[in-house]
C-alpha cells in the first residue's frame, strides 16, 4: 500500500522499498558470522527459558511468562524461535535482525510519504516519493546503527523502532485517507503499538508523539482545535501509568541502580546534555573511527566541571525553543527536533543506565533522515545536483558500514578499536582479554587482563579474566591468587568459586574444590556449572547417589544434554538402575546418535537383560 497526495504521480511504486532490500543485503550481509557479544550470552544463548524442545503454546507461554527480561515478551519469543531453528549458528539470529532494519526502512520509506501527503505539508515538498526512498536508505545504512543490527541481543531496539514505525504509519494512513478501511488501519496501528512496548521499553513514547503528529500535521497547531482536545493528552499518560502497574511493582524501584554506578541522578542528567549532542555529532559523520561499541565520556560533576556541560544544556534549550519558533514555518524541522530529543527521554535522563550506547540513536534518528532528505531537495535547486549529493553520501554511509561490520567480524579486533577509543576503561580491555583467550593467544589475554587492572582495579571481571587465562596457562597458583582476589573484594560473587573449583582440582586440591563448589551452590542454588562439576566429583568419589540427584537437578535447569545423560547412566549402572541406565543411553544417542561409546555400553546392558 503506497500513499501519496492526491492528484500526484505514484511513479515507480515499488523501486524505493526494491533499493531498500538491496543496499540492507549489501551493506549486511557480510554480517551472517559475526559472532556472539555481551548480553548475547546472558540474554540468549545461556538464558534456559529461551531453549525450546518443541515449538508449542505453552512452550511460548513459559518464554513471556519465566525470561529475566518479562517486559520483553515480543523479543523474547523471537530469540526463542531463533534457539528453535538455529541454536547457537549465529546466521539465523543476523538474517532476522537484518530482516527488521529492511522491514523499519520500508515502514520509514512508507511513514514519509504519508507525512508529505498530510494537510500540513501536502505540496510543499517536490518529488515525495523520492525524498521518501533516500529517507529510507540514508536511515538503512547509516554506519551509526551497526549497533543495533549487528549486536544481535539489540534486536530488542530494532523491534521496538519497526512496530512504532509501523503504528505511527498505519495511524497516518488512517488519518489521510480515512474511509470504512480507517477503523481496521487504527487497529492495526494500536496492535503494532503494543507490540513496539513489548519488544522494548521505547515503545512507552508512542502515544505521545501520535498526539503531536496530529497536532502537527492534521490539526495545523490551531490552538483552538488543540484546545478542544486537550484532554486526548491524559491518554498517554495513562498508557504509561498501565504499563508502570503492569511491569513494576514499585515506580521508584527504577530508580535503584544508582548504588552500583561511578555517577549520581544528577551527574548522569547533566552528563546527558553532551551525550546526546555526541550522538548528533555520530550521526551527521559517523566515521568508523569514531565509533565504538564502549564509549569513553567524562562525568560530569556540576555546571562547569567540565564546563561543556553548561554549554550542552544552554545548546539543547535552544534547539528546543527553536523547534517551538519554527513550528509554523517549518513545520518538518521542528517535529524532527521534539522527535529526536523526546525519543532520547527514557534512555538519556534519569534511570540508572550506562551513559552512552550508540544503538540509543535508532529511533530517534528517524526523522533526521527524512528531514535532511526532504530540505536537501528543497533547498537545491537542480534535482539531481541534491540526488547526485545523496548517493555520495549513501556510497561513502555504506563503505564505513561494511567497514564497520567487518570489524564486528573479528572479536579481538574489535575489543582492540574500542580498547584504543576508550584507553581510561576497564571493560573493553577485559572484553579484548576474553577474546584474546577465545583466539588460543594467552599472552595477550594476560596482558590485556593486566591493563584492564591497571586502569581500574575496582572492576573485579578484571581480575576473573586474569584467572582465567592463567589457569589456562598452566599457572595454576597465579589464577588462585587472582580469583581469590575478586573474592575478597567480592565475596558474593557465585561464578568465580566455580572457576576456583576447576583450578584446585587441576591441582588435585578435591576437598577445597568441593567447598568452593557449595559456596557457588549457597549463593546460586541454580547454578547449573557448580552443579555439574559437584555431581562428577561425587561420581569420581563413588557416591553415585547423591551425583544423581545433581545430574538430575542439571538436567531440569538446562534441558537435554547428551554428556549428563552419559554420566547419569554410568551413575544408574553402578547403583544397578539398569532400567534407567538404559534410557539414559538412548537419551544421549537421541540427541548425539555418533556417540559409539554410548552405543556400545548400551548395548552391553541389553544383553545382559536378556
Amino acid at each position: 500500500m503506497n500513499v501519496v497526495a492526491r492528484g500526484g504521480k505514484t511513479g515507480n511504486v515499488w523501486l524505493g522499498p526494491l533499493l531498500c532490500l538491496i543496499m540492507g543485503a549489501v551493506v549486511y550481509g557480510g554480517s551472517l558470522d559475526v559472532p556472539f557479544y555481551l548480553d548475547d550470552y546472558r540474554n540468549i544463548l545461556d538464558n534456559p527459558v529461551l531453549r525450546l524442545d518443541e515449538l508449542s503454546l505453552s512452550g511460548l507461554q513459559n518464554v513471556v511468562a519465566g525470561s529475566t527480561l518479562r517486559t520483553r515478551p515480543v523479543a523474547n519469543i523471537t530469540f526463542a524461535l531463533n534457539y528453535y531453528v538455529n541454536q547457537e549458528n549465529p546466521a539465523g539470529y543476523h538474517l532476522v535482525n537484518i530482516t527488521i532494519h529492511i522491514l523499519a526502512a520500508f515502514f520509514l520509506y512508507q511513514l514519509t510519504l504519508t507525512t508529505l501527503a498530510t494537510p500540513a505539508l501536502k505540496g510543499r515538498f517536490a518529488d515525495p516519493r523520492l525524498i521518501a526512498s533516500f529517507a529510507a536508505l540514508l536511515w538503512l545504512v547509516h554506519p551509526l546503527h551497526t549497533q543495533t543490527v549487528t549486536y544481535v541481543v539489540q534486536r530488542m531496539n530494532g523491534l521496538a523502532t519497526m512496530f512504532y514505525l509501523l503504528s505511527l504509519w498505519l495511524y497516518a494512513l488512517a488519518r489521510v485517507n480515512g474511509g470504512r478501511k480507517s477503523v481496521l488501519l487504527f487497529a492495526g496501528a494500536l496492535g503494532a503499538g503494543i507490540a513496539a512496548v513489548g519488544s522494548k521499553e521505547i515503545g512507552a513514547t508512542l502515544p505521545f508523539f501520535v498526539l503531536l503528529y496530529e497536532g502537527y500535521f492534521f490539526q495545523n497547531l490551531d490552538r483552538d482545535r488543540l484546545l478542544r482536545r486537550v484532554w486526548l493528552c491524559g491518554v498517554p499518560l495513562l498508557f504509561v501509568c498501565l504499563l508502570l502497574l503492569i511491569y513494576v511493582d514499585n515506580p521508584l524501584s527504577l530508580l535503584a541502580g544508582y548504588e552500583g554506578r561511578p555517577f549520581t541522578m544528577v551527574e548522569r542528567l547533566m552528563t546527558q546534555g553532551r551525550v546526546v549532542l555526541l550522538y548528533v555529532g555520530l550521526l551527521a559523520l559517523p566515521w568508523p573511527g569514531f565509533l565504538s561499541i564502549d564509549h569513553q565520556i567524562e562525568i560530569s560533576r556540576g555546571l562547569l566541571d567540565p564546563p561543556t556541560t553548561l554549554i550542552a544544556l544552554v545548546v539543547i534549550c535552544v534547539l528546543l525553543v527553536g523547534a517551538v519558533a519554527l513550528a509554523g514555518r517549518h513545520r518538518l524541522l521542528s517535529f524532527t527536533l521534539l522527535w529526536y530529543f523526546g525519543n532520547l527521554v527514557i534512555e538519556s535522563t534519569v534511570l540508572p543506565l550506562e551513559l552512552v550506547f550508540e544503538h540509543r540513536t535508532y529511533l530517534p534518528s528517524v526523522f533526521m533522515a527524512v528531514a535532511a532528505s526532504a530540505y536537501l531537495f528543497r533547498s537545491v535547486r537542480s534535482r539531481r545536483w541534491a540526488a547526485g549529493l545523496l548517493v555520495a553520501i549513501l556510497a561513502v554511509f555504506s563503505l564505513w558500514t561494511i567497514q564497520r561490520n567487518e570489524l564486528w567480524r573479528d572479536p579481538v579486533a574489535f575489543w582492540a578499536d574500542a580498547a584504543a577509543k576508550s584507553p581510561q576503561k576497564a571493560r573493553p580491555l577485559i572484553n579484548l582479554s576474553v577474546a584474546c583467550r577465545e583466539q588460543g593467544d594467552l599472552d595477550c589475554a594476560i596482558r590485556a587482563a593486566e591493563r584492564a587492572i591497571n586502569v581500574d582495579a575496582r572492576f573485579v571481571n578484571g581480575f576473573v579474566a586474569l584467572g582465567t587465562a592463567l589457569a589456562e596457562q598452566g599457572n595454576h597458583d597465579g589464577a588462585i591468587r587472582a580469583f581469590q582476589e575478586v573474592l575478597r573484594r567480592k565475596p558474593d560473587y557465585a561464578e568465580v568459586y566455580n572457576s576456583l573449583a576447576g583450578v584446585y582440582l587441576r591441582k588435585g586440591m578435591v576437598t577445597e574444590a568441593v567447598e568452593a563448589l557449595r559456596a557457588n551452590l549457597r549463593l546460586d542454588p541454580d547454578s547449573y556449572e557448580a552443579l555439574v562439576n559437584l555431581a562428577s566429583i561425587k561420581a569420581s568419589q563413588g557416591m553415585y547417589r547423591e551425583a544423581i540427584g545433581d545430574f538430575n537437578r542439571a538436567l531440569e535447569l538446562r534441558g537435554p544434554d547428551p554428556d549428563i545423560f552419559f554420566n547419569l547412566a554410568i551413575a544408574y549402572t553402578q547403583t544397578r538402575q539398569y532400567d534407567r541406565a538404559v534410557a539414559s543411553y538412548r537419551h544421549v544417542l537421541a540427541l548425539d546418535p555418533a556417540d559409539r561409546e554410548a552405543a556400545a555400553n548400551l548395548e552391553k546392558l541389553l544383553r545382559m537383560a536378556r
